[in-house]
């Protein structure tokens, strides 16, 4: 140690930082991190620092810099490796003083629409739009005592992604032309309908909770996917071959083509978002947790 300052990203984020650029350094000398060397305290850059104050125990471990994460990293990385003596096996750190689980992930849902379906008649067309908010967690079941995971693993990260897949698969709508429409998710997803908002000029938006609670095999094991979400389910009609109703305050529109779309019957969506195979975009992330 020689004096190095400690580093807060709330103070640091969107500035270039000669000390943020010699962290960086040192990580990518460890093989810690593996971006550029540009001086920002970024959000991955937070969570690469945090992956290894829980790699090493140190507390706390929030991403942060501090006396005690500036000695683990100055330190000689081969002499730390002899005297943890952990073999490494894909992403898996073996560590006879520990004794905990599979890492856990919290993913904060995109705010963006994640499924989508249309309804066609000869007078009108609806279209569907789900939204869901809120987070998840993303719990891997095979405990195994002795070991801890990396969790900056890329294998956990792609499981924990892939783990979300039944959330927005087989979403299906019944009663479109009612003010309660019936919406059916796949196996351990649930929808209870709160409110309905009219959304000017020809939109119905119907608002409630979906519980989330499925079990989902994955590469690395058993994974349990859990949490209480918000859904917006908007649906949005036009006629096919005459001008649009003048807009009113009630939506008279829907009422007058309500028994056409009830005999459409049931709607499936169409996955709109790949959130399996892009987890982190549209204003989303997935971040590890600490399960112990």
């Amino acid at each position: 140690m020689s004096g190095e300052p400690d580093l807060y990203r709330s103070d640091l984020d969107g500035t270039c930082d000669e000390w943020v650029t010699y962290l960086q350094q040192v990580m990518a000398q460890r093989g810690e991190w593996h971006g550029e060397a540009d001086g920002m305290y970024t959000q991955q850059l937070a969570e690469a620092v945090y992956d290894v104050q829980l790699a090493a125990g140190i507390d706390p471990a929030d991403g942060d810099v501090r006396e005690s994460t500036w000695a683990y990293l100055l330190s000689d990385p081969s002499a730390t490796a002899q005297e943890s003596e952990a073999p490494v096996d894909n992403g898996v750190v073996v560590d006879p003083s520990a004794d905990v689980g599979m890492p856990t992930f919290q993913y904060t849902m995109p705010t963006i629409p994640l499924a989508e379906g249309v309804t066609a008649t000869p007078a009108v067309t609806c279209t569907q739009e789900l939204t869901l908010t809120g987070t998840l967690k993303i719990e891997f079941q095979q405990s195994v005592p002795g070991l801890t995971a990396q969790l900056n693993d890329s294998s956990f990260r792609q499981s924990a992604g892939a783990s979300l897949g039944p959330l927005t698969e087989n979403v299906s709508i019944s009663g479109i032309g009612t003010d309660s429409p019936t919406i059916t998710g796949s196996v351990g997803v649930s929808f209870d309908q709160n409110s309905v908002e009219y959304v000017f000029p020809n939109t119905l938006k119907f608002k409630g909770t979906a519980d989330v609670d499925y079990d989902v095999d994955t590469p690395d094991g058993p994974a349990k996917v859990t949490g209480a979400l918000g859904y917006s389910l908007a649906v949005s009609c036009l006629p096919n071959a005459v001008p649009a109703p003048e807009p009113v305050d009630e939506p008279a529109w829907y009422e007058v083509w309500a028994d056409e779309l009830l005999a459409v019957g049931a709607v499936v969506l169409v996955v709109g978002v790949g959130i399996a195979l892009a987890p982190e975009t549209g204003g989303a992330s997935l971040i590890p947790v600490l399960a112990l």
